[in-house]
């Protein structure tokens, strides 16, 4: 036999003060009755009342408050095996790690910025299985289908764009490859949240979003950085320019992100400068889709027995409230004088 909430018993210690008070004032009482008449006078003074009801009423309650804290700290004996089904979804988060999302438009630059929402949205959204999987001009799961969140997040916290050899901006082959991580494992509601600024150098996403449809897939993009743009830094800091001189500036490109939901079914959000970003809509649209099974397993568990002492407590209460403090006063009939009774 053992305690789910060991901490509870500590309030046994107030059944003997509750105990003391009430022993205290039961003398407080007798010695205002000696102070007002004399031992030998209280049998007529209050002929029906009992102190031993009254002892008995007090000790049921005393009982059914010990009971209760008893019931209160869940006792236990024995086990069962029980079956735990949990029901989700399966999300891909696809993050852009290309050099664009280095750009500080939304400070301290849009990857950073970006992985803070996706711990937001994660940990807002508990009880699913989730993926992690960067891209630029390549694209990779780095950590499969998972309901640790603990690994997931570490895998996101090491997410940068030298985790992608490839340069470029890939959107495409991202939606090719979760679509293909899908199929593989996969066992509830399909959601892809594609994480990026939207630039694509493949021209192959319509054509991707299309076969993610039909792979019942809804994509959930969230637009990252401004439409007017931003320039784009190397690590030292200087401005990068192209072949022709002209100095580089990445766009969000939120036309083409809204297309690929409007495709797939999913939503489509935008985290701009200036902006703050809500996650309620996000959140309640993912929690609207229908739930897979997850994962079906077997559990020994406790067998808890606090209905006992609770059943317990309640009788004793019941007894208090039934049992009075007076006792039954006897009937005596009256017969008229010369009638035998």
């Amino acid at each position: 036999m053992g305690f789910l909430a060991p901490e509870m018993l500590w309030f046994l210690l107030a059944i003997p003060v509750l105990s003391f008070v009430a022993s205290y004032a039961q003398r407080q009482r007798k010695a205002r009755l000696e102070a007002f008449a004399h031992r030998d006078t209280w049998s007529v003074l209050s002929p029906h009342v009992s102190t031993h009801r009254r002892f008995h009423k007090g000790l049921f309650l005393l009982l059914a408050l010990a009971f209760s804290i008893i019931a209160a700290a869940r006792p236990y004996w024995g086990t069962r095996e029980r079956e735990l089904r949990r029901r989700g979804i399966d999300i891909i988060v696809a993050l852009d790690v290309s050099r664009s999302m280095t750009a500080a438009d939304l400070p301290p630059s849009r990857l950073e910025t970006a992985r803070n929402l996706v711990r937001e949205v994660v940990r807002s959204f508990p009880g699913q299985r989730v993926a992690l999987m960067p891209f630029a001009g390549d694209a990779f799961v780095q950590c499969p289908l998972t309901g640790d969140y603990g690994i997931f997040l570490n895998a996101l916290r090491k997410a940068t764009p030298a985790t992608i050899g490839t340069p470029g901006t890939d959107v495409a082959l991202a939606i090719e490859t979760a679509t293909k991580a899908f199929k593989r494992s996969s066992q509830g509601s399909r959601v892809l949240l594609l994480v990026t600024d939207g630039e694509d150098h493949s021209g192959k996403v319509e054509a991707a979003a299309k076969e993610a449809a039909d792979a019942g897939i809804a994509v959930y993009s969230i637009g990252i950085g401004s439409t007017e743009g931003a320039l784009l830094r190397g690590e030292r800091g200087a401005v990068l320019e192209d072949e022709s001189g002209v100095k580089v500036v990445s766009r969000l490109d939120a036309e083409t992100l809204r297309m690929i939901a409007t495709t797939t079914g999913g939503g489509a959000y935008t985290l701009e400068p200036g902006k703050r970003f809500d996650i309620g809509p996000l959140i309640g649209s993912l929690d609207s889709l229908q739930k897979g099974e997850l994962t079906a397993s077997r559990r020994i568990v406790r067998e808890e027995r606090f209905q006992w002492p609770l059943a317990a407590a309640l009788l004793l209460l019941i007894l208090e409230a039934l049992l009075g403090e007076r006792r039954p006063v006897r009937r005596q009939t009256f017969l008229p004088e010369g009638v035998a009774a």
